[in-house]
């Protein structure tokens, strides 16, 4: 019994070494058709001297692309030899060789991955390797260059970055722009003691993608227009070229209870614009509006709603900006993202207030010249 249970053990163990020898070689031994590939792959000391010639091979390689011919000169005298000893000889004295040359050129520095934000302009580079901390002028290892417009040639590119030890971000890049990253030859002070190198294979080429289409308003709460000048609402606008705008007239009812409720001086979101504003107030007028602004750019507009507030009184109104032509389509309703909205409070009447002994005093004054304004009602609705 012991002797059978011998037997399968070292069953086991040869087994487990050949399929060892199998996976080991610098090719597949499942798929060895010459009788030079099942040679190594039958013999373990060859095998593991062929696997250790192929990785390293490699490394080189991609240090310096010269070798790939050395190598096919030398793959023909290996095919050729048919000496287990001797072929064992030819392949260890190849990997010495190898060796030699990888210390010579070092260890390759690659940019191992690259992350785009376009938002910022920013593309971080994640090194191969760690840092050394403190280095100073490294911008000087980076050559960044920008692909011309309607070319496929590129001019040089100012860099700017931020970094950290294995991270280089490089800053004040252009929306919808491609452009060209290479590392230039690393020396000892790179990393410290030891010379690393790349030969060609540290560069990379992205493009950082345009700015989606988008509209926001400056003021997040409300926005004061004075009633005795052109009545002109900022907002900034990014990759649109038509907009439409509709304007809404709130009672001094419907103020009133925005106040007591405190929700006057909020932000008008997508909620109260669709279950108030557009169902309740009253509708004054839309306005479609062509913009003719760079692209990938945030570009300030001076929305003019001169039109479509001729003839109002002055009080508290609502306006809303979408993308496009009117509101209508597929992109009209709650879950529309191309609609945004300002609170304006159109007033020909600036009010200061002062808190003193006696109270809180409040002035009025008018918008045109600054001068008191008198037979003011102020009313106090909430504090």
């Amino acid at each position: 019994m012991k002797k059978i249970i011998a037997v399968i053990f070292l069953s086991f163990i040869l087994s487990f070494l050949m399929s060892s020898y199998t996976l080991a070689a610098s090719f597949d031994c499942n798929k060895a058709s010459t009788n030079h590939e099942k040679m190594i792959c039958n013999d373990p000391t060859l095998n593991a001297l062929d696997e250790t010639m192929g990785r390293i091979y490699k490394q080189v390689a991609a240090l310096d692309s010269s070798l790939i011919e050395e190598q096919r000169e030398f793959n023909k005298k290996y095919r050729e030899c048919w000496d287990l000893g001797g072929c064992r000889a030819l392949v260890m004295n190849r990997n010495i060789t190898l060796h030699k040359k990888l210390n010579e050129l070092g260890t390759q520095v690659r940019i191992s991955n690259i992350i785009i934000d376009a938002t910022d302009g920013e593309a971080c580079l994640e090194l191969s390797h760690k840092i050394l901390p403190g280095l100073k002028g490294r911008e000087d290892y980076i050559e960044l260059e920008e692909a011309k417009t309607g070319s496929s040639d590129y001019s040089d590119y100012p860099v700017a970055m931020t970094f950290s030890d294995e991270k280089w971000c490089l800053t004040g890049l252009r929306p919808g722009h491609h452009y060209k990253a290479s590392l230039r030859p690393l020396d000892a002070n790179f990393l410290g003691g030891q010379s690393y190198k790349y030969k060609g294979s540290a560069v990379v080429k992205f493009k950082i993608p345009g700015l989606p289409s988008k509209l926001q308003f400056h003021q997040e709460s409300a926005y004061v227009l004075p009633a005795t000048q052109q009545p002109i609402v900022p907002i900034n606008a990014t990759n649109v070229d038509k907009l439409f705008i509709r304007l809404y007239r709130a009672s001094p009812e419907q103020v009133q209870e925005e106040m007591e409720h405190g929700s006057f001086l909020k932000r008008v979101n997508k909620r109260s614009y669709y279950q108030t504003v557009e169902s309740t107030y009253q509708f004054i007028g839309g306005q479609s509006i062509d913009l003719n602004i760079k692209k990938n750019k945030v570009t300030n507009i001076n929305l003019d709603l001169t039109n479509v507030l001729a003839g109002q009184k002055p009080g508290v109104f609502y306006v809303a900006a979408k993308k496009g032509e009117d509101f209508k389509g597929d992109d009209y309703g709650y879950y529309s993202t191309s609609i945004v909205y300002q609170k304006i409070i159109y007033t020909d009447i600036g009010l200061t207030s002062y808190q003193s002994k006696s109270g809180l005093d409040i002035y009025a004054r008018s918008y045109r010249d600054a001068s008191p304004r008198a037979r003011v009602n102020v009313q106090l609705i909430a504090k």
